[in-house]
């Protein structure tokens, strides 16, 4: 190590020093409200992994009504995920739907299963509340959906295998083809799920949603870190610079002295919290929730490669207003497309793909992999190469700028 650049990187490092504890303050209050917005999110979607209630509107003491409310109660499978609810009248219905405790409502005719048996269908309007939105709408949606489907279907055999018997001259009883794979049709649907091999996925990278939103938080706090840390590049100017280029320190050992000085003060903050999380999971006797050493471990490369790309910008920035503005921007544009703010899962598919190529969606899926034990080897030449390209890119143009 020279001496003009061990030099320049312990006056960086004594700037920090003396920068450590406000900026661990606003990191402190940054990561707590993170935290809470994440909370939130987990407590609100955790409806997903809960039952979502229907309402039945209809005579009570139909019999076709009560057996098929009954089917749906104890036989088929969509008991664990969909609970219907019969109701009384359409009164109780909307006063339901309105205090949320359902999330919509069907009204069936008195006369429906009648007209149905004598292929007069009428179409069932589904009720939900204007504007809902969350998973439990969706998972109502798509069993709506493949109810009319299989109904349709349904109508379709019964009523074409009638016809084809009575046009081709087959003698039946009255009523019997239509009972017989009425039946048979009934049988299959509720043995459907031995067609079927269930594989939990998580809401993305295998993981749950609670730990998903651990890892794409933990991301979304060093992408905003960048912002929160601009004391560390305020004041600088290139006069400086130029007098250490004449010392012989070149646009790439300044570039690294102030790299490394940065990183130094990320992973002190991210070790400063992470002792603090640990302190108030203990008190609370959460100790479960504490991830493992191969998750902490994780966290640096993925700190490395974001504080690369952050000093990257405040190079780009002509001042420093500039480069707060880019340091949000970045944060909350990659953050969105990387599914830090959303599950990456929800997106298109052309957009899950970009999104996992940037610097934040490689961060949360080599975070990822710490949770669910599979290899990173790939993405962690992902980051290095992130790292070697933002601080090759930052001399270029510190090069360019002590030229100037």
């Amino acid at each position: 190590m020279r001496p003009g650049f061990r030099s320049y990187l312990i006056l960086r490092l004594r700037r920090i020093g003396k920068l450590f504890l406000p900026c661990l303050l606003v990191a402190v209050l940054l990561l707590t409200a993170l935290g809470v917005l994440g909370f939130s999110i987990v407590r609100e979607n955790g409806e997903a992994i809960q039952r979502s209630r229907i309402g039945i509107v209809g005579d009570p003491e139909d019999g076709i009504l009560r057996m098929g409310m009954f089917a749906l109660r104890n036989l088929d499978s969509s008991r664990f995920s969909v609970e219907f609810l019969q109701l009384e009248d359409e009164k109780e219905a909307r006063n339901l739907l309105r205090s949320g405790s359902i999330n919509g409502y069907v009204e069936i005719p008195a006369d429906y299963f009648y007209d149905v048996y004598h292929g007069n269908v009428q179409p069932l309007i589904y009720y939900t509340a204007p504007g809902t939105q969350g998973l439990s709408v969706a998972l109502t949606d798509e069993v709506i959906s493949a109810v009319s489907e299989l109904l349709s279907a349904s109508e379709d055999v019964i009523y074409g295998a009638e016809q084809y018997a009575w046009d081709h001259g087959i003698t039946l009883e009255q009523g019997s083809a239509g009972d017989l794979l009425a039946a048979r049709l009934v049988e299959e649907i509720l043995g459907r799920e031995g067609l079927l091999q269930v594989q939990i996925l998580g809401v993305g990278d295998g993981l749950s949603l609670p730990e998903y939103f651990l890892c794409a938080f933990l991301v979304m706090f060093l992408l905003l870190w960048g912002a929160a840390a601009s004391p560390v590049f305020a004041g600088q100017d290139m006069e400086l610079g130029r007098i250490l280029k004449c010392r012989g320190v070149g646009p790439l050992r300044q570039i690294l002295a102030e790299y490394l000085s940065y990183l130094v003060l990320m992973l002190g903050m991210i070790l400063c919290l992470l002792l603090l999380a640990a302190a108030g999971i203990r008190m609370m006797g959460l100790d479960e929730l504490m991830p493992g050493l191969p998750f902490l471990i994780r966290i640096l490369p993925a700190a490395a490669a974001l504080s690369a790309l952050q000093l990257l910008l405040y190079e780009c920035a002509s001042g420093m207003l500039q480069g707060v503005l880019l340091q949000f921007l970045l944060a909350a544009v990659m953050g969105y497309v990387c599914g830090c703010m959303y599950p990456i899962g929800f997106f298109p598919e052309l957009l899950q793909r970009i999104g996992n190529l940037l610097p934040a969606g490689l961060a949360r899926q080599y975070l990822s992999t710490g949770l669910t034990g599979m290899p990173g080897a790939a993405l962690l030449g992902g980051l290095t190469a992130y790292v070697a390209g933002c601080l090759g890119a930052g001399m270029l143009i510190r090069r360019s700028r002590l030229a100037g």
